[in-house]
């Protein structure tokens, strides 16, 4: 094993010299075992993943501690939000997991998501242009909800 992998592996492996992973589908597993053995090849099959086996992935990487992998799941299930409903469900996960760099980003969509409905809506739109125009530009301020910064 790499340096950088969890010493929980480590202790498993080492007392039984076999690890049995039967809870997670076969694909999710070999990812795992592709950041741990060949990074590289880990980055580019992460990019892959469907954001169902990024979740389950997420959950396996929970469960065996593996902080810096974790890091890099949640920044791609975070790239992977694109409606409100899989925000508020990433939401809930990150909440469940603890996950402090999934989370915020889920919250910042959100965020936007409903002001930006607001004024788009009906009663938005009698405030007239420049009263949503303001609105507008002190929201943006409002927006600059702090995402943790994730470095390699």
């Amino acid at each position: 094993m790499k340096k950088h992998n969890n010493d929980i592996l480590k202790l498993i492996e080492s007392t039984s010299n076999e690890l049995i992973i039967s809870d997670f589908t076969p694909t999710v597993v070999q990812i795992m075992l592709e950041y741990m053995y060949k990074p590289q090849l880990f980055l580019v099959n992460c990019q892959q993943c469907s954001q169902t086996q990024l979740f389950e992935l997420l959950t396996l990487v929970d469960k065996y501690q593996i902080t810096r992998m974790s890091h890099i799941v949640q920044h791609q299930l975070g790239a992977s939000i694109s409606t409100t409903e899989n925000a508020y469900y990433t939401l809930q996960f990150a909440d469940k997991y603890n996950c402090v760099y999934l989370k915020p980003i889920a919250v910042k969509y959100i965020v936007q998501q409903l002001f930006w409905d607001f004024v788009r809506g009906g009663e938005a739109l009698q405030l007239g242009d420049e009263l949503r125009e303001e609105i507008v530009l002190h929201a943006q301020d409002r927006f600059k909800y702090e995402v943790p910064v994730y470095r390699h």
